[in-house]
């Protein structure tokens, strides 16, 4: 794997522990991701960029499906496919992907 900045890794590393567990669904918490990081308003949207970079990789793959949920902090929930999601689906009232 190869690291651009200390976020980059902090999220691959979310990936793999989301990857790692030993259930059908699996869940991406992005609240704990963006509680670690602290970074401007140009450097969040990289690492989002980076999210659906890395996801779309996992689906090419096929790691992972095309469908994913988007778990907001009020419990609402949101299916949503991979090829439609942009950073803007990616806020910090997202609590799982």
């Amino acid at each position: 794997m190869v690291f651009e900045q200390k976020n980059d890794l902090r999220l691959k590393i979310r990936l793999i522990k989301a990857l790692a567990i030993n259930r059908q669904n699996k869940s991406l918490d992005l609240e704990k991701l963006f509680g670690t990081v602290n970074v401007s308003n140009t450097n969040l949207i990289k690492i989002k960029e980076q999210t659906i970079k890395l996801l779309k990789e996992l689906v090419k793959h096929k790691i992972i499906h095309n469908q994913l949920e988007t778990i907001y902090k009020s419990d609402r929930k949101k299916q949503i496919l991979l090829e439609s999601i942009t950073i803007f689906n990616i806020t910090r009232r997202v609590k799982y992907l």
